[in-house]
């Protein structure tokens, strides 16, 4: 999991991290290359279904975005 906050490759991309049995890979920008990158300003990774509109969301899930995007971008927001 540490390995993708160094792989210029893993940036922008959401992805699931499932164990198993066998050695770590060695080369982690192989691994994330081929994953699609989720949308530009999106909220959701690249392939979540829309199924809650933002306005929908509870508003301490809203206001954890607007900081999240506001530490990212300070001239945007959430909502």
């Amino acid at each position: 999991m540490i390995r993708c906050l160094s792989s210029d490759h893993a940036l922008c991309k959401t992805f699931e991290l499932v164990a198993a049995a066998g050695s770590a890979p060695d080369d982690f920008d192989a691994l994330f290359a081929p994953l699609h990158a989720d949308p530009q300003d999106a909220i959701d990774g690249v392939r979540d279904m829309a199924n809650m509109p933002l306005e929908g969301e509870p508003q301490r899930v809203r206001d954890d975005l607007d900081a999240a995007l506001a530490h990212h971008n300070p001239s945007a927001t959430a909502d």
